[in-house]
């Protein structure tokens, strides 16, 4: 007889289920399948090893000098084109924008934008505006980066310069997605959106009114051919009765000569 070898099993029991691994970058919550996350930032990954609640880890920033310089001059472009656009949308003479209140409130928000607080919770000294990534504002409205601004920024305090290019919920990204939502709340009366919608919500009332318009027209043109009609055919039934009455009286001169 052969013998069979006894396989001996163990009861298991589930201890805990698999839960998404939770961090916060800069503030803002964010959460992963797995302890690996890529692109957790631009160009980021982490591998989370162990909790430490209490205790943030501090992320340093390699020399991204020429990626911010970079940033900076595109930022200064895109935001140049906003600038040319709203400025012949809202020429006092040639504008369809003129006196829209979003158009200009977009305006004054682009005006305010270089010195306005990004990182209000960068510590003391470091950089904290876009005027300290070298952008100003010139008196036609229009933008200027001073590349020895940044340039100084960059030497002076290169991490905290790059935390302003983090996805956290302060920062140049978050500022200028802030602008953007802002101005694109069609729900928003006071929004370039909004007023946006408002018009064209006019133009389709105002098209509307114009086929209402046309449609009267017509029926006003259709009344006025039945009432010439009629008018003729009266003018033709009296000038055949005054030819006859001429004839008549013609002839009764005749009879009476």
């Amino acid at each position: 007889m052969t013998g069979c070898a006894a396989a001996t099993f163990r009861h298991t029991r589930l201890l805990s289920s698999a839960q998404s691994a939770a961090f916060k970058i800069d503030g803002l919550t964010m959460s992963s399948p797995s302890n690996t996350v890529n692109e957790a930032l631009p160009g980021l990954n982490l591998t989370l090893t162990a909790t430490n609640t209490g205790a943030p880890t501090t992320l340093a920033f390699a020399d991204n000098t020429a990626a911010i310089t970079t940033a900076m001059q595109d930022l200064t472009g895109a935001l140049n084109e906003i600038v040319a656009q709203l400025k012949a949308a809202t020429d006092p003479v040639s504008g369809d924008l003129a006196r829209d209140g979003g158009a200009l409130a977009l305006k004054r928000a682009l005006a305010q934008l270089a010195g306005s607080i990004v990182m209000p919770n960068a510590a003391t000294g470091a950089p904290r505006t876009l005027a300290d990534l070298g952008l100003s504002t010139q008196r036609d409205g229009t933008f200027l980066l001073d590349g020895a601004r940044l340039a100084a920024t960059l030497k002076a305090d290169p991490n905290g310069a790059a935390a302003m290019f983090t996805n956290g919920i302060h920062g140049v990204y978050s500022t200028v997605d802030a602008l953007y939502r802002k101005a694109s709340a069609a729900s928003d009366p006071g929004s370039l959106a909004g007023g946006i919608a408002r018009y064209t919500s006019q133009k389709t009332k105002a098209a509307s009114d114009l086929a209402d318009l046309a449609d009267k027209q017509e029926a006003l043109r259709q009344q006025f051919v039945v009432r010439f009609s009629a008018t003729q055919s009266a003018v033709s039934a009296s000038t055949s009765t005054l030819d006859f009455l001429k004839n008549q009286i013609a002839a009764w001169n005749k009879s009476g000569n």
